[in-house]
């Protein structure tokens, strides 16, 4: 559907009957469709807008439908599976169902063919012999001698049966095997004579509804946009202010970035959303635990192990207040990224007419709106959005130490406040150490290296 000097515009499909839909020789599907629009460009005002109409025909070549066939959905399963059979064939060696009433295929069964008895077992012919017989009382032209039987020990089945040969007579068929797995099933896209004969009996129209419900869906797939032709089967040549095929592909273009685009922003959006819920909730429990850590050292000013604790907690709740402010400034730089991507896959691009027949303005633009978009897109996502977060832990490693600290709860006698603060001294001393060995190894070793060198 679109909008143009000519009113609004859309294609629409005619109701389906036995010759809407019609398969040419080459496999090419048409579909009688039809192009209405609201007339806007009468001299003389009318009391009611004028509705015009023109029969058109959707085309779709083999190729085409080939392709849209095999498509799946996130699932793995055909999104046309008619179509697909239609389109397919199996090339691997034919089986016979010895449980089956296909009587003339089983007759047709000699060495070296497959065979399975329904979902029991399957094998190999290996050998077939005959003997004539007279059993008058036998009226059918097929008859079975018993049912396919196998022997687990020698790994073989057997079964006979018998064919007519005039009123009375009849010849005694016996088919031994060895037991075995069959080959999987092998599709390959079939040729487009092939695929006439399996879409129309008479090579000329569509007669099955099955076939024309999923074709109808084939041809409002989002990833294809179909060509049309007039009532005469001339190329389309819309009236004046109708949009041409390089605009339809262009809005369809639009439309699909659109649809895409939403998807990526419901599923970011609530990821945003629920970390900040996440440091809302974090940012809470460390106000209240600042709260509770400052009251007891408020109750026992000469306790330094209390006041330390608070003033942890303190640091805690800041630092989860910092971690709830990042998360909303991500929310809102993610927020700003899907606006200016919006603003990217709806923006109008000029349409060229060119020597092909008509495209958009060249393949190069829209690569490079898709790697912008793409970039904002990225630059909001895991992993590339850690890049803040790695510098906050280095900067972490170069902070200020702290001594660890805990209260141990003690159930009816309350709890006892545990901290290293006395070990600060001696930490400080290790680490000076620590530092003073690293750097005078580093040295020794660069002295090692310098002399063999």
């Amino acid at each position: 559907m679109l909008i143009s000097d000519a009113g609004l515009v859309y294609m629409v499909m005619t109701t389906s009957d036995a010759t809407s839909h019609i398969v040419d020789a080459q496999g090419g599907i048409h579909r009688k469709s039809e192009a209405q629009w609201i007339d806007l460009t009468k001299d003389t005002p009318l009391p009611l807008p004028e509705i015009k109409k023109q029969p058109i025909t959707a085309n779709m070549p083999f190729d085409k439908a080939l392709i849209l066939s095999e498509k799946k959905d996130s699932s793995g399963n055909s999104l046309y599976p008619l179509m697909y059979s239609a389109l397919h064939k199996n090339t691997a060696p034919q089986v016979t169902d010895l449980s089956s009433s296909d009587y003339a295929a089983i007759e047709a069964l000699r060495v070296g063919g497959l065979v399975k008895a329904g979902d029991l077992w399957s094998g190999t012919v290996s050998t077939r012999s005959t003997q004539n017989v007279e059993l008058a009382y036998y009226k059918g032209a097929f008859l079975w001698d018993g049912s396919p039987y196998t022997n687990a020990s020698t790994n073989t089945w057997a079964c006979a049966y018998y064919e007519n040969i005039d009123r009375a007579k009849y010849m005694r068929v016996v088919l031994t095997g060895s037991l075995g797995s069959l080959p999987p099933p092998n599709y390959v896209p079939k040729t487009p004579a092939e695929a006439v004969s399996s879409l129309s009996p008479d090579s000329e129209h569509i007669t099955n509804p099955a076939y024309q419900a999923e074709l109808d869906k084939m041809f409002q797939d989002p990833g294809y946009v179909p060509a049309f032709t007039d009532d005469m089967g001339l190329p389309y040549a819309p009236p004046p202010g109708i949009p041409s095929q390089a605009q339809l592909q262009d809005a369809v273009d639009k439309y699909n970035r659109q649809q895409a685009l939403n998807e990526s922003r419901d599923g970011v959006k609530a990821a945003q959303s629920g970390a900040v819920s996440a440091a809302q909730g974090a940012a809470d429990a460390a106000h209240a635990a600042a709260q509770q850590a400052a009251a007891a050292s408020a109750a026992n000013p000469g306790d330094s192990g209390l006041a330390y604790a608070a003033a942890q907690a303190a640091a805690g709740a800041a630092a989860a207040d910092a971690a709830l402010a990042q998360a909303k400034a991500d929310q809102a730089r993610g927020d700003n990224a899907f606006t200016n991507m919006s603003s990217l896959a709806s923006d109008d691009r000029p349409v060229s007419a060119s020597s092909d027949g008509g495209t958009a303005d060249g393949l190069g633009s829209l690569l490079l709106s898709r790697l912008r978009s793409t970039g904002a897109l990225l630059a909001s996502h895991a992993p590339i959005s850690y890049l803040s977060g790695i510098v906050d832990a280095i900067q972490s490693l170069v902070a200020d130490p702290v001594a660890p600290s805990m209260d141990l709860p003690l159930g009816f006698f309350g709890s006892v406040h545990i901290s290293a603060s006395w070990f600060d001294p001696l930490a400080s001393l290790t680490r000076f150490f620590s530092w003073l060995l690293f750097i005078l190894s580093a040295a020794w070793s660069f002295k090692g290296y310098w002399h063999r060198s």
